[in-house]
């Protein structure tokens, strides 16, 4: 199976949702002209591979079903890591904008040139390549989201659609469209490293701040064979104790909505906003 990361945009802008009262509905069939276009042209690309099925969120998931939202939560990281390869709608804001219609139009230029004796006179044609793609990626609005940062690390393949071409991601690296050079990309190596960068990034719920790195969590305690606690390893306490806030983007006490404010005030995940350590 293929997964989906997309930006689900505003509350107005919502993508189609699974929801207790139209679950049964969407067991039986989910009308094609229903979907939006960044689900359609996903769904085109798999059927074009001819692989089978697609994981999408929105869809996969009960949503107002909070036991199941639970359960699933905690198995996110796991179904990107498992999956072929994921498709990330990069430059689109919401599910409404798709995967090819975010292509920014590239301007050719026809260049004539005289061919060898011999042979008549030709041209070629030639466009300027957008300079450092993967800096594009990773200021596109998708990269934005806190949830998307355990999708593209875990994911053993990642193709990112962006308005400057594609970006291709797996273990060995990052490769941009019309470029041989591959760039390194993020790891699970340092957990400090991972939530500083964690923490600039968008939750539309804040009470999500835990669940969105839980797959993350998971692997790195699995590799390093450490104890996971409220956002830190307990064999690492000390320095994960060192946080502060970023003087240019001020934090502030994170409100859970709904449960009040639980978590334990020395974990950085008790704070919104860029922290470093």
């Amino acid at each position: 199976y293929v997964a989906l990361s997309h930006c689900w945009g505003s509350l107005e802008r919502r993508p189609l949702r699974t929801l207790k009262e139209n679950l049964q509905r969407h067991l039986h069939d989910i009308p094609w002209q229903s979907l939006p276009k960044t689900f359609q042209e996903a769904c085109a690309i798999c059927a074009q591979l001819g692989i089978e099925y697609i994981w999408i969120d929105s869809l996969c998931i009960v949503q107002d079903d909070s036991a199941e939202w639970e359960a699933e939560s905690a198995i996110m990281g796991r179904i990107y890591e498992e999956s072929l390869f994921n498709i990330a709608a990069s430059s689109a804001a919401d599910s409404s904008e798709g995967l090819f219609d975010v292509l920014e139009k590239i301007d050719f230029v026809k260049i004539p040139y005289t061919g060898p004796e011999g042979l008549e006179d030709s041209s070629v044609y030639a466009y300027l390549q957008q300079p450092g793609l993967h800096i594009d990626r990773d200021a596109t609005p998708l990269n934005a989201r806190a949830w998307v940062m355990q999708e593209a690390i875990l994911s053993r393949r990642t193709v990112h659609f962006t308005k400057h071409g594609l970006i291709w991601s797996c273990s060995m690296g990052s490769l941009q469209e019309g470029n041989n050079r591959a760039t390194p990309r993020l790891n699970v190596v340092d957990w400090l490293e991972l939530a500083m960068r964690y923490s600039g990034r968008d939750l539309t719920y804040q009470s999500d701040k835990l669940h969105a790195i839980q797959g993350l969590a998971n692997e790195s305690a699995k590799r390093h064979r450490k104890t996971y606690y409220y956002g830190v390893f307990i064999e690492d306490l000390a320095a994960s104790l060192r946080w502060f806030g970023d003087n240019e983007r001020p934090i502030h006490r994170t409100v859970l909505e709904g449960v009040g404010n639980i978590l334990p005030s020395w974990s950085w995940a008790s704070v919104t906003g860029r922290i470093e350590f």
